[in-house]
């Protein structure tokens, strides 16, 4: 008998920007085993995935929300129909609910996948009136969430420290849960690295041959970290006169830019805006050494890539990233907040170049395990076929 999986994206594009760009790489190599069916809720032109037995892009969009939810049943009926009993969704509520609400009623099994720590830089209940109700509010636009982890079957996270987090701060039955990794194609990474320096892809990028990169890549935002952007590069501009960070990233803090100038820091820290995923790879490898001061992880896929790229990294201990690191890494995660800490860090890998290096193969060996191919075979044994880990 051949297994059959329907898999819901959230969205998919050619120049998508954000994490879901790398999903059809991993639902390619699944479906060397098994018959996939990938429901795309926002697709901009339906992408060419091969192994896959058929792609559903929806056609009405979000501000129709009711034809887009009769939509994605049909879709999902007609699937069911054709054999598919297990449906997984990737981080979308609207699309989870429904199906997870169809999935009783047609006795199909349901997984939910999430991982991220959203309740972190929340007020807590008791820290006065203002924040009581910034919480309240917080609370109440968590109710579908909260119905939705009562109502699916099993709800998927990753990497293991997850687990315990959403049991705890969100009342998931931990039984329920299933631990899943995030992927990364190392393909990509060997081949476009062939043949090239850290030189040449700092030509092609215009970056300054005679400075050294500091790299950050995703939302400038508060729960993102992007507050202690500004304080880390103070500190190292007053120690180190050849080192530039490079912000890759939307940004979400106002005033953000005028505080650059203010600071004098317009010709440290440098702003590209939202890059496509396909072109980033290349400010990994013409980096010197990649930072994630974040408020907020769940699996962190960008830790998964500056691995990849053979770059040593400095990070907030957040979410599950010692999970996914090695002990060599350990003394490079440090606490939450710890400004003063994080930059001694980060000097201490810009000045030492052989540590750098050694880290950087660290990284290398370590990221095998999550490889697409890998990981491909973890969706198999504990989705597909249901085989649990204790």
């Amino acid at each position: 008998m051949q297994y059959k999986i329907c898999y819901v994206l959230p969205s998919y594009s050619e120049s998508e920007t954000q994490h879901f760009a790398h999903i059809p790489r991993l639902l390619s190599e699944i479906g060397k085993y098994v018959d996939v069916y990938v429901i795309i809720e926002k697709c901009q032109r339906e992408p060419n995935i091969p192994n896959v037995k058929g792609i559903y892009p929806q056609k009405y969009g979000y501000r129709n929300r009711l034809l887009r939810s009769l939509e994605l049943a049909i879709i999902a009926i007609k699937l069911y129909r054709q054999g598919c009993k297990k449906f997984f969704i990737r981080i979308s509520i609207p699309a989870g609910v429904i199906i997870c609400i169809l999935g009783k009623l047609l006795g199909v099994e349901t997984y939910y996948w999430n991982s991220g720590q959203g309740k972190v830089i929340i007020p807590s209940w008791n820290s006065g009136f203002h924040s009581f109700f910034q919480r309240l509010h917080y609370e109440i636009k968590l109710i579908p969430f909260y119905i939705l982890s009562k109502l699916v079957d099993n709800f998927v996270t990753g990497p293991e420290s997850m687990k315990e987090y959403y049991a705890t701060e969100y009342g998931v039955n931990p039984n329920k849960i299933i631990i899943l990794y995030n992927d990364i194609d190392l393909s990509r990474f060997e081949t476009i690295r062939v043949g090239m320096s850290k030189e040449s892809f700092k030509k092609e990028l215009n970056l300054p041959l005679d400075k050294k990169i500091v790299l950050f890549v995703g939302r400038v935002s508060p729960l993102k970290g992007g507050t202690y952007l500004i304080p880390i590069a103070e500190k190292i501009q007053k120690k180190l006169n050849d080192v530039i960070f490079v912000v890759i990233g939307q940004v979400h803090i106002n005033n953000f830019g005028s505080e650059l100038k203010s600071k004098g820091l317009t010709e440290t820290v440098f702003l590209t805006g939202s890059i496509p995923n396909s072109e980033v790879i290349k400010y990994y490898l013409a980096a010197d050494v990649f930072i994630m001061p974040s408020n907020s992880e769940g699996f962190p896929r960008v830790l998964l890539e500056t691995m990849a790229s053979g770059l040593p990294f400095v990070a907030f201990d957040v979410g599950g990233v010692k999970d996914i690191v090695t002990e060599k890494h350990l003394e490079y995660v440090v606490p939450r907040g710890n400004v003063e800490l994080f930059s001694e860090k980060l000097i201490k890998l810009l000045e030492n170049q052989n540590l750098g290096e050694e880290l950087a193969s660290e990284g290398l060996k370590c990221v095998q395990q999550f490889s697409t191919e890998k990981v491909a075979q973890m969706f198999i044994e504990r989705i597909v076929l249901s085989k649990k880990i204790i």
